[in-house]
């Protein structure tokens, strides 16, 4: 779908809007804002916290590739 839950971090919730490539943070600690987003190969980056950082989609081969560069497999 095109909601979701955040586990850390200042947003809770969150809703991607795949028309303008846009993700609404909401949070109680911290004020709704909407963020620009990319999505190309299983890879969603995105700045949730002030950085833009990568998320793989799970068990994707850019999920597996980014385990083994970061040590994990």
């Amino acid at each position: 779908g095109n909601k979701g839950i955040i586990d850390s971090g200042e947003a809770d919730n969150f809703v991607i809007n795949t028309q303008n490539e846009t993700i609404e943070l909401m949070g109680s600690q911290m004020l709704n804002r909407t963020a620009s987003y990319t999505y190309k190969d299983d890879v969603f980056t995105v700045d949730i916290s002030g950085v833009k950082h990568d998320y793989y989609k799970k068990d994707s081969e850019a999920y597996k590739k980014a385990l083994k560069e970061f040590g994990y497999k």
